[in-house]
């Protein structure tokens, strides 16, 4: 069974952690609201940012090896399924 990575979720799940612990720490900070406000949106964005980042290099190293697994399944006979039957005929010995 193959396990799909859904990294469309990423830069949302970096933003809004990003976010929540900046509201924790403006709030025990007691900042003024327009600060806080300033200061929340400045981080949402930057992480979002970085969050894209992290999806794209993800997106590309996922591909990358999905890539190399389907030119040594070409290799092998077209045998998309040869590391998985090598791992278990070894454990079956």
């Amino acid at each position: 069974m193959k396990k799909k990575i859904h990294s469309n979720y990423i830069p949302a799940i970096v933003m809004l952690s990003a976010g929540a612990i900046d509201v924790v720490c403006s709030i025990i900070s007691g900042l003024a609201l327009l600060e806080f406000l300033k200061r929340l949106l400045l981080v949402m964005v930057i992480f979002l940012v970085i969050g894209l980042v992290i999806k794209l290099i993800l997106d590309k190293c996922i591909a990358g090896m999905a890539d190399k697994k389907q030119s040594e399944a070409a290799e092998n006979g077209g045998d998309t399924d040869a590391d998985e039957k090598k791992g278990t005929a070894g454990a079956e010995k």
